[in-house]
């Protein structure tokens, strides 16, 4: 127990893969768990074994905290697959493309709060995040980063970051603790699963109910919601379990996309290619990614060099396994090292550095390479992975379009430090930073101003 690293375990996780190998086996409590730091083991185990590998274990603070629901933490039975279709359904590639407008919009409304303070970038990011996905889902537009939906948002997966990496509550190990008396020592969780449950529920039902009143009145841009709602309704099959399924399947996009990563370093090469590309005239949209090739590398490199969830989600051997000399028993939790293996310098050359260049041929066209680790692995891939990047990029490259991003200055004029310090937890995002952010010109700003669709 006291061996479970408390901070950026994905790095320690990683440091002992060099003493101990890809496979590290800790024993908590009783509780197998098993840490993949290879790419290879995990497609081996995920990938060609996913009939052992695609469950997720049963963690009580899950359940006490109302995350149960939740698509990515489901077991895999058919309740899970179920969500899954519906997934597939809305976003696959071709589909997320119905949202262009709405991913296009949310990312000029980022510009323009940014141009407007740009003092408040790390809030305007997390704002963005919030609002986009909103958006998206719901047809429902944030009105500042007080807004209702942002802070339950930011509440519930707070609490969330908190219940699933390795030896962060004892109950998860212990379960009867659950059965304990409220006044008794140690029962901290409960008031942490309480405080936690109110937000879960209110984010999944809230919006969800907001997206049928709209449909009722006439709602006026498609939304995932509203398109699940329809084509249940077209099937005859609306009724309250197949709503709870689209309440939970929308909800859980709001576990998606939690801070955009700006790197001066390649700014000049991108601005270089967008003005190239785009002109003076107007701002990106999306007609413009595939002439857009390193603006495209750089959404890779910000995924393999800053993951969002650098452990991943835990999976779950259904059966007892063998894989090359190690025994796996039933039970046992399995983490991929997300981070570990998108650093890992047998793959990629200086990890640590932000090389877009990495993505690219010789040529400078994009290479068939992806860091789909970002997104998990096997049958519990992220399906909502094309929408995620789609709006990051969207937003990405219409930042660059309008704004130099440089170090901000202290007041004797020196500039000030940033370093590459993230979060800890499940969920990872850069902790604030300063930076001082202008418009390329005049006629940026004015474009920002003028915009609309």
């Amino acid at each position: 127990m006291l061996d479970v690293p408390r901070k950026t375990a994905w790095k320690t996780y990683a440091a002992w893969s060099k003493q101990f190998g890809d496979i590290i086996h800790l024993n908590i409590l009783g509780q197998h768990i098993v840490i993949i730091n290879s790419v290879k083991v995990a497609n081996d185990l995920f990938e060609k074994r996913a009939n052992i590998y695609s469950d997720k274990p049963i963690v009580p603070m899950l359940e006490l905290t109302g995350w149960k629901h939740a698509f990515g933490v489901m077991p895999y039975n058919e309740s899970w697959k179920k969500h899954r279709r519906m997934f597939q359904q809305m976003f696959s590639r071709e589909q997320v493309s119905r949202y262009n407008n709405s991913m296009v919009r949310k990312a000029h409304a980022l510009v323009q709060r940014v141009l407007d303070n740009p003092g408040n970038f790390y809030d305007h990011a997390f704002y963005w995040s919030t609002d986009s996905i909103m958006a998206t889902v719901y047809n429902y537009d944030v009105t500042s980063k007080d807004d209702h939906y942002v802070v339950i948002a930011e509440h519930a997966l707070g609490f969330l970051a908190k219940c699933l990496l390795p030896g962060a509550f004892l109950v998860n190990y212990l379960p009867f603790l659950q059965h304990l008396p409220d006044w008794l020592p140690g029962m901290g969780f409960k008031r942490f699963a309480t405080a936690c449950h109110k937000y879960t529920v209110e984010m999944r039902n809230v919006p969800y109910e907001l997206t049928k009143k709209q449909m009722t009145e006439g709602i006026p841009e498609a939304c995932v919601t509203s398109d699940l709602i329809d084509n249940a309704v077209s099937k005859g099959e609306l009724n309250d379990e197949e709503e709870e399924f689209i309440k939970r399947t929308a909800g859980s996009v709001l576990c998606g996309v939690l801070a955009l990563l700006l790197f001066p370093e390649a700014q000049r090469k991108a601005q270089a290619e967008i003005d190239s590309v785009v002109g003076s005239d107007r701002l990106p949209d999306f007609r413009d990614h595939d002439a857009l090739p390193y603006t495209e590398a750089l959404l890779r490199e910000v995924l393999r060099w800053g993951p969002v969830t650098p452990m991943g989600m835990p999976h779950r051997a259904a059966e007892d396994d063998a894989y090359n000399g190690y025994y796996i028993p039933k039970g046992a939790i399995i983490f991929g090292n997300v981070w570990g293996m998108l650093h890992n310098a047998d793959t990629y050359e200086d990890p640590e550095q932000f090389m877009p260049e990495r993505w690219l041929k010789s040529d400078g066209t994009l290479k068939e390479d992806f860091p789909i680790q970002a997104f998990g692995f096997g049958r519990r891939l992220c399906a909502g992975r094309y929408m995620a990047t789609e709006n990051v990029w969207m937003a990405l490259v219409m930042i660059l379009s309008v704004f130099n991003i440089s170090k901000a200055k202290n007041e004797a004029g020196d500039e000030i430090p940033v370093t590459a310090e993230f979060s800890d937890g499940w969920l990872c995002r850069p902790v604030p930073f300063k930076c001082d952010i202008t418009p390329r010109s005049p006629n940026t700003a004015r474009l920002v101003q003028d915009f609309s669709l």
